[in-house]
């Protein structure tokens, strides 16, 4: 069974006065007849996310699992589309996300 990457959104390196500001790819993974969303992305990019789907016949329920490197907002927030995806992610975001 073969694997498959496409990029659905691409980021976005901006470098500005104030220093850098960057927006992640958005990619979805096919593996062993699974679709994975890697780093779903932001508000700012959900249509483009929703389109970049759409556009390859798949919808939000399609996806089986959303990936996220880490839980900065811009590589994170659309994982809420995702209702029925299981989410992973690292031990190290995890404790990061306990109180203390």
């Amino acid at each position: 069974m073969g694997h498959r990457f496409s990029i659905i959104v691409p980021g976005l390196p901006a470098y500005m006065s104030l220093g850098f500001l960057g927006f992640c790819n958005v990619t979805l993974i096919e593996a062993d007849s699974r679709y994975l969303i890697f780093d779903p992305g932001h508000f700012g990019n959900r249509e483009y996310l929703l389109r970049g789907l759409g556009s390859i016949g798949l919808r939000i329920d399609d996806i089986d699992y959303v990936i996220l490197s880490h839980l900065h907002y811009d590589h994170a927030l659309n994982s809420l589309l995702f209702k029925r995806a299981k989410v992973v992610l690292s031990r190290r975001e995890r404790v990061r996300l306990k109180p203390g």
